[in-house]
């Protein structure tokens, strides 16, 4: 989805892969290594959007890689409830580069999911 609205409509498109699992980062063709940074740990730790973006093979798609360790973060930070972190960050860091960002969420609705719903 996000590579067609880059290419039919010409719409600059961040991808964020929150699923540990990585199926969209492995589908883009990014190789997640075992120490990788994602979305969840540039959120609440550093904010240094540009350490985690990976430029894919589309024009006008960038993705952010998952990271095998977002779950058990995110499951540490459970107990405080819905936050909006997830969505401060979006809004201050990542909308003035892009038009459109699509966040791929594990098959759950554990914490990772909740948090996706910006």
């Amino acid at each position: 989805m996000g590579c067609n609205l880059a290419q039919f409509l010409g719409k600059k498109v961040l991808l964020a892969d929150l699923d540990p699992q990585s199926n969209l980062s492995s589908g883009l063709g990014a190789s997640v290594r075992s120490n990788q940074k994602g979305l969840h740990d540039i959120v609440y730790t550093s904010n240094d959007l540009k350490s985690i973006i990976c430029e894919t093979k589309k024009d006008s798609v960038d993705l952010i890689p998952a990271s095998f360790l977002s779950e058990q973060f995110r499951e540490l930070d459970i107990h405080r409830g819905p936050s909006n972190n997830l969505k401060l960050f979006l809004n201050e860091y990542c909308a003035p580069f892009y038009d459109i960002c699509i966040i791929d969420t594990p098959p759950s609705l554990g914490g990772l999911t909740k948090e996706a719903f910006v």
